[in-house]
């Protein structure tokens, strides 16, 4: 089992880096709207899944209040912050609808 500490302000800064991207990438296609691919989403939510069973907040036998009803962690990155940053500092837009 695992355990990570990530700073919340630096995952929101980066968070808000990436939606910047994405509203810039919006306006330039002159496009009313933005959808991840469903299959984008499901890719991405098997990671997070995955990830987090293997940390302390994720395991069965801990009883954390970060599982929800259906047994998933609801509310953490798997990984460390610098990984969080790899991922967010680029936009692949093929992963996403504009319409």
């Amino acid at each position: 089992m695992q355990a990570t500490n990530n700073s919340l302000i630096f995952m929101i800064e980066q968070e808000v880096s990436w939606i910047i991207k994405v509203l810039k990438e919006l306006k330039k296609r002159k496009m009313k709207a933005v959808v991840v691919k469903k299959s984008e989403e499901e890719k991405y939510t098997q990671f997070l899944d995955e990830g987090n069973k293997q940390m302390a907040w994720g395991s069965t036998e801990c009883g954390s209040w970060y599982v929800n009803e259906n047994g998933k962690v609801f509310a953490f990155y798997p990984k460390s912050s610098i990984s969080y940053w790899n991922k967010t500092r680029r936009v692949n837009f093929e992963h996403f609808d504009f319409l």
